[in-house]
This record gives structure tokens, sequence and C-alpha cells, in this order.
């Protein structure tokens, strides 16, 4: 698709600028942002790159002991997110893989 624009004409720019929205400022994953459009995660990420976004990797650098320990402190998920900086999905995955909470 040499530079053609792949957002299809149907596809609201309000909507793409709603998605930009809340990667940027409530730091939800692409994926999260696909679900609630009803679109795969990697046509947000597409959808993102044109409007000259950069994404995020996914190997977030999550300080892990410190997901452990609000945890611990009786923290929910959504908190400890809020406390990170990230969505609560990156910390339910990094507590499922630490086998701290079942995914």
């Amino acid at each position: 698709h040499m530079g053609m624009c792949t957002t299809p004409k149907v596809q609201n720019h309000r909507k793409v600028e709603e998605m930009a929205y809340l990667y940027i400022h409530h730091h939800m994953s692409t994926d999260d942002i696909g679900l609630a459009y009803g679109i795969r995660g990697s046509t947000v990420a597409i959808y993102l790159r044109e409007q000259g976004i950069e994404i995020r990797t996914n190997t977030l650098q999550l300080d892990e002991n410190n997901i452990k320990n609000l945890r611990a402190k009786g923290y929910g998920v959504a908190k400890i997110a809020q406390i990170m900086g990230c969505s609560a999905s990156a910390v339910r995955k990094r507590l499922a893989m630490k086998k701290y909470i079942s995914p």
C-alpha cells in the first residue's frame, strides 16, 4: 500500500482522535482500545501510526517488585495501574506472570 492511507473512508476521524486520546492520556493498550471499538489492536496501531503517534512496545518496563508490593498492601489492579501510569491489563499481566493472581 505504498504510502496510501489504510484508514477506511468510513472510519470516523473523531473515533481515531478518541483512540489516540485513550492511548496517550489513559495509557490504554492498542488491544484494549481495539476491544472497545470492535477492531483488532493491530488495526488501532495502524490508525495511531497514521496520526504520527509512536506505538509503545509491549515490553513496558514496569517495576514488578513495586507492583508486587502494592498488591501485598492490598491495592487493587486498577489503583496499581493508576499509580504506575499504565493500563490495568499491564498490571494484571505482570501479576499473572508472577503467579500473584490468576489471569
